[in-house]
Parts: structure tokens; sequence; C-alpha cells
């Protein structure tokens, strides 16, 4: 919830939306905000090296890990540096996989609410 605004800033300026350091091509959708999980799990995959199993075990479990013994943290910050992502953006990979933890938008769920929302309309 607190990325709406960005989103809506990446909506209207395109040139200027402040959150796009993560690749290109997985936020372009999104308007630079990481805002569905399939988006966290293929930045996980390509920055990190996760495998599809373990970015989604990070999409679930880095909150309940972050109380815990951190290996979800302490994993996601190894790969990230091994391929050369810089530590703001690390943190910033982080604290929005932790906030997310709790409720993230499934983007086939989303298409279906729009379409849902679109026939009620009509």
């Amino acid at each position: 919830m607190d990325q709406i605004p960005v989103y809506a800033k990446g909506k209207h300026n395109r040139r200027r939306s402040p959150t796009r350091r993560a690749p290109e091509a997985d936020l372009e959708p999104s308007k630079g905000v990481i805002l569905y999980q399939e988006q966290a799990m293929q930045i996980a995959k390509e920055l990190a090296g996760f495998s599809g199993a373990k970015a989604d075990d990070l999409r679930k479990r880095s909150q309940e890990e972050t109380g815990g013994d951190g290996r979800a943290q302490a994993r996601l910050r190894r790969g990230c540096r091994a391929s050369g992502t810089s530590e703001s953006v690390i943190e910033m990979l982080w604290q929005t996989n932790e906030k997310s933890a709790d409720y993230s938008f499934n983007k086939s769920h989303a298409a279906c609410y729009a379409l849902i929302a679109i026939a009620r309309r009509g």
C-alpha cells in the first residue's frame, strides 16, 4: 500500500520513476514498483541466483525469518552482492520483500479482479 503514490508518479511520468533500481523489464508493467509476487520472485532469481522454489520461500518467509536466524536475508544479500547489486538496492529489495510477506498481489488474481470489475460496470 505504501507504494501506491510511487506507482502513480511512475504512471504519469515514466522517465522519473524513483524506484527503477531493479531489472527494468521486471518493473515495467508496474511503473517501477515491485507490486506482484511474480516480480519479487523474478528479481530474487535474477539478482541473487535463487531457484524458483527458493524465491517463493523468500517471498513467503522473509518476515518470520527476520526474528529468527535470518537465513533468507543473508542468502539474498550474499547473492545480490555476488551479482554486483549495490547495497542500497539490496536494502530496498529486502525491505520491500519483508513488507510484502504479509500480503502481495498475485498477478493472475489481479487480472481476474480487473475483469470482474469491468464486467460489473458494464
